[in-house]
Order: structure tokens, then sequence, then C-alpha cells
């Protein structure tokens, strides 16, 4: 019981909800089709992102530069 209260009184969204009969996880192996595999040959993680990785880095344009303080 909820706070000893009788089962009337308790709302339904505190009422603790039987969960739907679903499918167990990884049941049969042969219940439904396997898709192609994930990672294959050269391919690693990440893909295609070194393409918008560009070349070198370092300080460019107007707020590049020294990093100081305050002005004096």
């Amino acid at each position: 019981t909820y706070l000893n209260l009788p089962s009337e009184i308790v709302p339904a969204t505190l009422k603790k909800q039987a969960k739907p009969p679903g499918r167990p996880f990884g049941g049969p192996p042969g219940d439904r089709p396997r898709g192609p595999p994930r990672f294959d040959g050269e391919r690693r993680f990440g893909g295609d992102r070194d393409g918008y990785r560009g070349g070198p880095r370092g300080p460019g344009g107007e707020f590049g530069g020294e990093k100081g303080g305050a002005p004096a």
C-alpha cells in the first residue's frame, strides 16, 4: 500500500503498472533478418568525419595571436 492508504484512494499514476508482454532481448537468432555489418573493411569509427576536419590550424584573422590579460 502507498502511505498506508487503500488502493481506491491512490491515483493510478502512482500505482505500479504491469509491463506489457514484449519480446525478450536477444531472442531466437532466426527471428528477424540481420542488416549489413556495421563496420566493414577499412572503414573505422567516424567514417567520413575526417573530410570536414581541415588542414593545419593556427592563429588567423583579427582574433588570433597573443592572448594577454587586461589592456594596460
